[in-house]
């Protein structure tokens, strides 16, 4: 069962059932209405649709992670590659069957939807600069699609209600993704190694015999790893190609990271209720931003960027108060909920080491 929940890593999950209630309530807090009955089925195929996309990653990903994460479930041979088929499938099939349920621009959101999945499980997850955009384009029509309770969506096209908000999610949705990409430059393991080890030829006696491609790949990791065993300080004297302008490039993209919401709740209408939101995300992220911006090392790094990824339901949470019309008056609690999914986000996401 705990292999079944590493293979399916609900935090990402959690977070997109944010977005769908993000756009639901955009359309109603704005005036434009919705029929809330269809929320319920939106909501249940966001998630399957999300579950089978972590399927696919891992069913397209086994020949790489063989190698880079064999403690993965697929690669541990936890779970069969023909559970994690079926699986994927599955849940594909049903997320597109409930979301029919739902009307027909649901339907066609969520088709749209589930093919910008499958292409960044299959070959985008690994594009430098495509993969944050993808991402972001993913968590954008993730909240266009909450938005489809509206059965005449594709006729308010034209409200700044209907594309602003999908817009900022995106963009906050692709600096996290580009944070946590540097994240994976930094942290640089073998985790095929059970114990520590002080020379790449007391590693290479722990490796099973590899063939082919799979040789290349260890030889790359182990080249990695001697370059890492290198004192911290030295490493960024000799490597900035491949350490100091990572930690540049992350710091960057953080400050991006922080900037991002202030925008987002200065563009709104109703700026006000936004910027209760921005102090709210700026407080989940300060302390590992802190001690990362201190010490940037292999360890405050992915601290961080888990609160960054479940923060998104706080970002979700003040895009929405932005375009409230009575932000005091109860509308403020649909607010709240959003932003405390970021809760369980963060817990299911320390709960999910790979």
């Amino acid at each position: 069962m705990f292999a079944l929940f590493r293979l399916l890593r609900l935090p990402a999950t959690v977070v997109a059932l944010a977005d769908i209630l993000a756009g639901c309530w955009l359309l109603r807090v704005a005036g434009l209405g919705g029929d809330l009955a269809r929320l319920p089925a939106l909501l249940s195929a966001g998630a399957a649709l999300f579950l089978a996309a972590t399927a696919w990653r891992d069913w397209f990903g086994y020949a790489r992670d063989k190698i880079l994460n064999p403690r993965q479930p697929l690669p541990a041979g936890e779970i069969s590659l023909t559970t994690a088929y079926l699986l994927g499938a599955g849940l594909t099939v049903a997320g597109l069957m409930l979301a029919m349920t739902a009307g027909y621009a649901a339907f066609y959101l969520a088709a749209a939807l589930a093919l910008l999945l499958l292409a960044e499980a299959v070959a985008l997850r690994s594009a430098e600069i495509i993969a944050p955009l993808t991402r972001g384009a993913i968590r954008a029509g993730t909240v266009v699609f909450g938005m489809s309770v509206h059965a005449g969506l594709p006729w308010l096209a034209a409200e700044p209600t209907v594309w602003l908000p999908p817009l900022l999610v995106g963009i906050y949705a692709a600096l996290t993704t580009t944070l946590a990409r540097w994240a994976r430059r930094e942290i640089i393991e073998i985790p095929v190694i059970d114990r520590a080890v002080d020379t790449p030829t007391e590693m290479d006696e722990l490796v099973p015999p590899l063939t082919g491609a799979e040789q290349s790949e260890w030889q790359r990791r182990r080249e990695l790893w001697t370059l890492t065993r290198q004192n911290h300080a030295d490493h960024f004297r000799r490597a900035p190609h491949n350490y100091l302008l990572s930690a540049r490039g992350a710091k960057f993209t953080l400050v991006a990271l922080f900037l991002t919401p202030l925008a987002a709740a200065l563009i709104p209408p109703r700026p006000l209720p936004a910027l209760l939101g921005v102090l709210a995300l700026w407080l989940w992220l300060s302390r590992p931003a802190r001690d990362w911006w201190r010490q940037p090392d292999y360890a405050t790094l992915p601290r961080l960027v888990k609160r960054a990824l479940s923060g998104g339901c706080i970002f979700n949470a003040l895009v929405v108060a932005g375009f409230c019309g009575n932000f005091w008056g109860g509308e403020w609690q649909v607010c709240a909920v959003v932003a405390l999914l970021a809760a369980p986000a963060l817990w299911l996401n320390r709960q999910n080491r790979e």
